[in-house]
């Protein structure tokens, strides 16, 4: 996402968690944000919290190197 570009489209519900995996919600690279609701058991959602940014590099590993 872009900062403050958030929407239900891009939502994921980690359920009730203190701490999530980034990578296990999917593949993200580039300039990525994220922001956190919570929500009681009649399903009432609060605000966006403050919002994080991380530029995410996907890093592959080198080939392989053969001496002889």
């Amino acid at each position: 996402s872009t900062s403050g570009g958030y929407t239900d489209l891009n939502s994921k519900d980690v359920l009730n968690v203190l701490t999530v995996n980034i990578a296990a919600l999917g593949t993200f690279k580039g300039n990525t944000c994220f922001v956190a609701t919570a929500y009681d058991v009649a399903m009432n959602e609060s605000d966006f919290s403050n919002e994080v940014c991380v530029n995410m590099v996907i890093k592959k590993k080198p080939p392989a190197l053969s001496v002889q």
